[in-house]
């Protein structure tokens, strides 16, 4: 009963060997289009690159001064790869390079940029990218870490700006950032029966007062007297 499908199965493979050339060429043809029509695809993706790489460059520069890093550059780097590692992602290699101090030339953000202006760069990139996002909420995992004093401050007031035009839950452990927040919880640990609990509570006015002392530290008296301050 299979043989008559054995026959076309060998018919097909006596008509490719006696068709070897011709089969040769198209399938030549065939790769040589897609690969045209490959790269043309490819060199507009990198010229949008090109270009939206100067937009965003420009807009997180303007984030920079309202995070203390007025005298910082940010720019981006898009070059073409070598063929052989071009994908289907296209044929661009992109970089985010930065120069902190001024006069000094720009280099790869994570080799130059300290633990504390990474956070910054990585806060106002987030900003930016939240402009063209309809997301409605945004989440900061500590992108406050190894900053403080008047920075502090200022990645305080920047996340209460942002709050004015979608919600932003903030997990901190700096005080002038937990200050600038229009509403305050606590997550806490407690080992109980053997087994470990997370708890979260919303903090009162009073409350507030009292934890922002709390993670300012210091003498009790005066770690309260500049939590109200901080809160205002």
């Amino acid at each position: 009963d299979e043989l008559l499908q054995k026959q076309e199965e060998i018919r097909d493979e006596l008509a490719l060997i006696d068709d070897f050339e011709s089969r040769l060429n198209q399938l030549e043809n065939e790769e040589n289009a897609a690969r045209k029509a490959y790269s043309h695809a490819a060199e507009q993706l990198h010229q949008a690159r090109i270009d939206a790489a100067k937009i965003l460059s420009g807009k997180l520069m303007a984030e920079l001064p309202s995070l203390k890093l007025g005298d910082a550059r940010f720019d981006i780097q898009v070059d073409k790869k070598e063929p052989e590692r071009w994908n289907e992602k296209g044929l661009s290699k992109v970089a985010f390079r930065v120069a902190t101090n001024p006069g000094s030339a720009p280099g790869p953000i994570n080799k130059i940029a300290s633990g504390g202006e990474l956070s910054r760069f990585m806060l106002a990139l987030k900003l930016v990218l939240a402009e063209t996002s309809n997301v409605p909420t945004l989440i900061f995992d500590e992108v406050d870490a190894n900053v403080g004093g008047e920075t502090a401050h200022a990645v305080g007031e920047r996340m209460r700006q942002i709050a004015d035009q979608r919600q932003v839950l903030c997990i901190t452990h700096l005080a002038p950032v937990a200050a600038a927040a229009q509403t305050h919880y606590v997550v806490s640990k407690a080992v109980i029966d053997g087994r470990t609990e997370s708890n979260i509570q919303r903090l009162t006015d009073s409350d507030r007062v009292d934890e922002i002392a709390r993670m300012l530290g210091g003498k009790v008296g005066a770690a309260r007297k500049h939590a109200e301050e901080l809160l205002g």
